[in-house]
């Protein structure tokens, strides 16, 4: 994945990501940061069509689109314009007249969110993992709480840990400030979580994902859900 530096906005934290994609080199209608898990996608299916979906730090629409396709009302929050803007360039290519609608949010998704409503389904698998444990817990609660998130709804986060991420030339592509989880702390900062904001913890899934090509990535992810109570 070619990458550039961004120009840092003072407002964003410590731990967000200092490079970007360099979207003039993706094809239109892929994601840079690769292929949506499979077995996130089928866990929404649980879900009735028309449902409205929150993905959190959805970015360019690795999982809206997809899950728009499966017929799913996105709502994608991103501190980042381009990639928002990438977003939409994203949906006109690839959505047909049958497909859930998209619709893109600039906020920064550590603050409160700027509407009042509730989702049948909520998602962040884009930043999760870079966030220390000591602020997590108030990022998760915004996606938690009722007034977000309907009575039987489902959350689910996918959360990186062991992370490894190196460029052709063997320098790492992971910032400085960035947190990096191991397995077994990532999977009891999850199941604290769950448990702290009211929902019923199902059993995790978990996979590694390795490759070489274009560039070194591995970690082992957890993919955890949950229904709220």
């Amino acid at each position: 994945m070619n990458e550039k530096n961004r120009k840092r906005n003072l407002s964003w934290k410590d731990w967000y990501p200092s490079v970007m994609p360099d979207f003039s080199t993706i094809e239109v209608g892929k994601s840079p940061y690769g292929e949506p898990n499979l077995e996130t996608l089928e866990l929404f299916r649980k879900l009735p069509r028309k449902s409205d979906i929150l993905d959190v730090g959805g970015g360019d629409g690795r999982y809206a689109l997809p899950l728009a396709q499966m017929g799913y009302n996105m709502t994608v929050l991103d501190i980042d314009m381009l990639h928002l803007n990438r977003l939409q360039i994203n949906a006109q290519a690839v959505l047909s007249n049958t497909a859930g609608k998209i619709t893109p949010v600039l906020v920064d998704a550590t603050e409160d969110f700027p509407f009042h409503r509730q989702f049948d389904g909520v998602l962040n698998a884009g930043f999760g993992y870079l966030i220390p444990p000591d602020q997590l817990d108030l990022v998760f609660a915004r996606m938690a709480r009722m007034r977000i998130l309907k009575s039987g709804g489902l959350l689910v986060f996918e959360f990186a840990t062991n992370r490894e991420r190196l460029d052709i030339d063997g320098k790492s592509l992971i910032g400085k400030q960035e947190y990096i989880y191991t397995y077994e702390e990532g999977l009891h900062v999850l199941q604290t979580l769950y448990t702290k904001h009211g929902l019923r913890l199902l059993p995790p899934l978990i996979k590694t994902i390795h490759f070489e090509v274009p560039y070194h990535l591995h970690n082992d992810l957890i993919i955890t859900h949950g229904i709220k109570r």
